[in-house]
């Protein structure tokens, strides 16, 4: 940041030498400089204020299961941690709400999915697969993005490509939890659900105007190296590397 200000301070100094600016707008500019390094300088702090308070649940976290998990049931463990992420979800949705906040509002919204997330995925050890446990799990894995969409893609580019990310995982989950199909069948869905992405974020944005920009451009880049990391998934899984695969993750790397 100091060499940055002291490459605009010599500009500044250069253009009024010059006379291309007066004394007063060459005042205005710097202090322009002067608010946007403060609030650049205080956005990073916030986002490691967030990262250590983070760093300190996870312990506090560490802690409580290291005393009291192993006396939980399978079913009141997996209800903690949809809970949990839920509850930092919550807060992540509260603090977003407040602009000095921001980027610590949405740390605390992916963590939250992340949490949730990882709990659907914890659920087969209180409801294994064909139990309706598990078929309740799927249908809240499908539930959860599809009803926090417009609120993530309202925040912004960033919890909007956040959320597109988190889908596919999501939609896993729910493949798994609600019909138990193995891991080959979920990557040929899940490679459907990229290309079906991709087509209709592809034709949202060829509809808008020129020089516009939107969510759903990050959402369709998001979508895109999503689906490279599927190919590399059903090269490794369905396709066992064969020469074929290899080549439909090269061709995919090239339409990226």
């Amino acid at each position: 940041m100091a060499r940055r200000a002291k490459r605009v301070e010599a500009a500044l100094t250069r253009w009024e030498e010059k006379r291309l600016l007066t004394p007063e707008q060459a005042a205005a500019l710097r202090m322009e400089e002067e608010v946007q390094h403060a609030e650049s300088a205080r956005r990073w702090g916030q986002i490691l204020v967030a990262s250590i308070g983070a760093f300190a649940l996870i312990l506090a976290a560490g802690l409580f299961a290291e005393r009291t998990w192993a006396t939980l049931d399978e079913v009141v463990r997996t209800l903690l941690i949809l809970g949990a992420g839920a509850f930092v979800y919550l807060v992540g949705l509260g603090v977003i709400r407040r602009a000095a906040w921001r980027y610590s509002g949405m740390l605390l919204q992916t963590g939250g999915l992340g949490v949730v997330l990882f709990g659907l995925v914890y659920s087969f050890n209180a409801w294994p697969d064909g139990t309706a446990g598990s078929v309740a799990m799927g249908a809240l894995s499908l539930a959860i993005p599809a009803a926090l969409a417009p609120v993530s893609f309202g925040a912004g580019v960033i919890m909007a490509g956040i959320h597109t990310a988190l889908s596919f995982g999501f939609l896993a989950v729910f493949l798994d939890r609600t019909f138990g199909m193995d891991f080959d069948t979920v990557v040929w869905f899940l490679d459907g659900a990229a290309l079906a992405a991709v087509g209709v974020f592809w034709f949202a944005i060829r509809r808008w105007p020129r020089g516009r920009t939107d969510r759903a451009l990050v959402a369709f880049a998001v979508s895109m190296w999503a689906g490279l990391v599927l190919s590399l998934f059903t090269g490794i899984g369905p396709l066992g590397m064969e020469e074929h695969s290899v080549l439909a993750m090269d061709m995919w790397m090239l339409l990226i």
